[in-house]
């Protein structure tokens, strides 16, 4: 038997919580070095596994000026972004994102475990398709741009009916083919 339906967190959209590490920790105020190629690599030794041919161009092309490792360091980069991101004032509505948007409002996803992917022609999708019959609602979905020429679905399962929410999870986002995906396809 599963455990009961968690119910969702209120989502926050605030500073709050990286003002309160900027305060606590003065020590992490300095921009420091990114990390180089070579601590990076040190620290994990998985990366190093067939990264030897690839070395050479990922030096040349400067992708190594973009290592940051993560932790502590970030911190300054982080707030300074927020800054950057206050500075700059609200963002002006996209009409096309809001649409879109409003044809999710109704779902209660406490209750509700939502699935949205694009339409495929191989196997897999009719699987996918064939599990969406004992989905709470199965239907196709308005594109977020008109010239959007791939139909998308939503598949709306009960949480109640855990089977179906892991079989449709494995099957849209751990398959290793990746020819059906969970998600949005924006322009193929």
């Amino acid at each position: 038997m599963y455990p009961p339906i968690h119910q969702k967190r209120e989502t926050t959209y605030s500073f709050e919580r990286l003002d309160m590490l900027w305060e606590r920790y003065p020590q992490y105020h300095e921009m420091t070095a990114f990390s180089t190629l070579d601590l990076l690599l040190a620290e994990h030794e998985s990366y190093q596994k067939d990264f030897k041919d690839l070395r050479e161009e990922y030096v040349e092309s400067g992708c190594e000026r973009f290592l940051v490792q993560l932790g502590w360091s970030d911190l300054p980069y982080r707030y300074a972004t927020k800054e950057l991101i206050r500075e700059a004032g609200p963002l002006e509505p996209n009409p096309y994102v809001g649409e879109f948007l409003d044809q999710f409002s109704g779902i209660d996803t406490d209750h509700l475990a939502c699935f949205l992917f694009p339409e495929s022609f191989v196997s897999q999708f009719f699987v996918v398709a064939e599990v969406c019959r004992r989905a709470e609602e199965f239907r196709a979905v308005r594109n977020i741009f008109p010239d959007e020429e791939k139909n998308h679905y939503l598949a709306v399962f009960s949480k109640e009916h855990m089977d179906d929410v892991l079989l449709m999870y494995h099957l849209l986002y751990t398959h290793p083919s990746r020819e059906v995906f969970g998600g949005y396809s924006l322009y193929d």
